[in-house]
């Protein structure tokens, strides 16, 4: 009888590790094929358009990447994204962490194994408001910013010059250096500010002015301490900082030749650009001095912003006897700023036509490709990313 019972358990033991094995090896086959080698040339080419996009929006190239792929199938592990896209599992993992704690994802065990299943708790549309919300947060930032610059002005025409109102900036200016530029600081950090309200207020359009604040709350703009800065140079070196880092300056973006419209933007730009906003007029001179950058550089990337994207100026100063030196101006902020989205929206355009082309290239091929796995999952993904930012690109003009 005892060794009746024992041969009992043994059987069950071995009937339920049996059933362990097959449910671990059809998790693991489903994993194998979630995608057929045929496939992913097209996955691949929308990993590129969402690169391009998080560039446009100053995000990193691995979160975008990773998006697309929970974008297209909705749910998937960690060793599928390693396989996929060829990123650190670190990266991966940080990744993945990252979106759960913003709700956009949620993490289950694949029944029967120890892995991971990570599963898209939010539509694109949801995801896109979280994106517009972080997108008005940071530029909120950055008029908290040009506030705080703004009082620092202030308070330094106020202590060194007397100068209470600022409104009466023009009647004290003559040929002091200082007053010229605190004159050119206050009234650029104006413009500014006032163009970024705009931006804000065109941003609460195209999200319909309804946030989901319950998916992402919005955040209260930072403080910046500007105390301890008591000159101009000191202020300029925090406004260089600021602005030649921030992700505004990804919204400068031009079709620079190839029909994808690739993405001209590189530090040098957006230092020069950063440079040209704190001075009246520059030489390629001194702007070589300024950035430290090569002859070459400061003169292909101010052709590129007086001839390609319209937002600098120049002529021949009068001042030079051999009339070859040239001197460069920006354009009013209004102007500058207004030209950054135009061409972001441009870039916008040219990425919605190849997501459009590789729809129709799908589509021309059902018959091939209706049964291989990944192709429903990759239309699915196409229709409804395609309706959502036709839908965005109407608002958005």
């Amino acid at each position: 009888m005892l060794n009746s019972d024992k041969h009992k358990k043994h059987k069950k033991y071995l009937i339920a590790k049996l059933i362990y094995i097959i449910i671990a090896k059809m998790a693991k086959k489903s994993r194998q094929i979630l995608l057929d080698d045929s496939l992913q040339p097209y996955v691949d080419k929308i990993v590129v358009l969402f690169n391009q996009m998080s560039t446009l929006r100053g995000e990193s190239p691995n979160l975008s990447t990773i998006l697309a792929y929970l974008y297209i199938f909705k749910q998937i592990t960690q060793s599928q994204l390693k396989k996929f896209t060829g990123i650190s599992r670190g990266t991966i993992s940080a990744t993945l962490n990252m979106l759960m704690q913003f709700n956009v994802l949620e993490r289950k065990i694949i029944p029967g194994t120890h892995t991971n299943l990570y599963l898209l708790k939010l539509d694109m549309n949801q995801i896109s408001s979280q994106g517009l919300q972080r997108r008005a947060n940071s530029t909120q930032d950055l008029m908290q910013f040009f506030l705080s610059i703004k009082n620092r002005i202030q308070s330094i025409a106020e202590k060194k010059y007397g100068i209470t109102s600022m409104e009466n900036l023009q009647e004290f200016i003559n040929e002091e250096q200082d007053l010229k530029k605190i004159s050119l600081l206050w009234n650029r950090s104006k413009q500014i500010n006032a163009y970024f309200q705009t931006y804000i207020d065109l941003i609460k359009k195209t999200a319909k002015s309804e946030f989901d604040h319950n998916v992402i709350p919005e955040q209260t703009s930072k403080k910046f301490n500007m105390q301890s800065i008591s000159t101009l140079d000191g202020l300029e070196d925090k406004i260089i900082d600021h602005l030649s880092n921030s992700s505004l300056f990804k919204l400068w973006r031009g079709a620079s030749g190839t029909k994808s419209g690739s993405l001209k933007f590189s530090h040098t730009i957006s230092l020069i650009i950063a440079h040209l906003i704190l001075n009246e007029t520059l030489t390629q001179k001194r702007l070589q001095n300024l950035t430290g950058f090569s002859a070459g550089t400061i003169s292909q990337d101010l052709s590129y912003l007086e001839e390609k994207i319209r937002i600098v100026e120049s002529w021949v100063d009068p001042k030079d006897p051999r009339a070859r030196r040239r001197l460069y101006k920006i354009h009013p902020m209004g102007e500058v700023l207004k030209s950054a989205i135009q061409s972001s929206a441009g870039v916008l355009i040219n990425i919605f036509q190849e997501f459009t082309n590789i729809k129709s290239d799908l589509e021309s091929k059902k018959h091939t490709f209706e049964k291989i796995n990944g192709y429903t999952k990759i239309m699915e993904f196409l229709d409804e990313f395609t309706t959502l930012f036709q839908k965005g690109l109407q608002d958005y003009k």
